[in-house]
């Protein structure tokens, strides 16, 4: 947008506006089960209550269940709508699941 369309016409920046939520529609709200493997510290100064469930850039989560496990790259969309979790944990079931077969 021009800056005189911002300045008279008092629009906002388009990607505030879509990606910026509103606390319904927040990661934080609509899937607080990920909160938990949410890196605080790798992500600030995003943080899950302030971005959209549909966030569609990278953002570092940490394994839940095995804090030496690296950190892991993925998109909050993403992660919500596979919920596959950490790398090293997918590994392993596929690999149970190839022996088991």
């Amino acid at each position: 947008a021009e800056v005189n369309q911002r300045t008279k016409r008092l629009t906002r920046c388009q990607r505030c506006h879509t990606e910026r939520a509103d606390g319904r529609n927040s990661l934080a709200a609509v899937h607080p089960e990920l909160v938990a493997e949410w890196d605080v510290t790798a992500n600030r100064p995003l943080r899950p209550e302030r971005i959209k469930a549909t966030y569609d850039k990278a953002v570092v989560w940490r394994c839940p269940d095995d804090p030496g496990h690296p950190p892991y790259r993925m998109s909050p969309a993403t992660r919500a709508r596979r919920p596959i979790g950490c790398p090293l944990h997918r590994k392993m079931r596929q690999r149970e699941a190839s022996q088991a077969a």
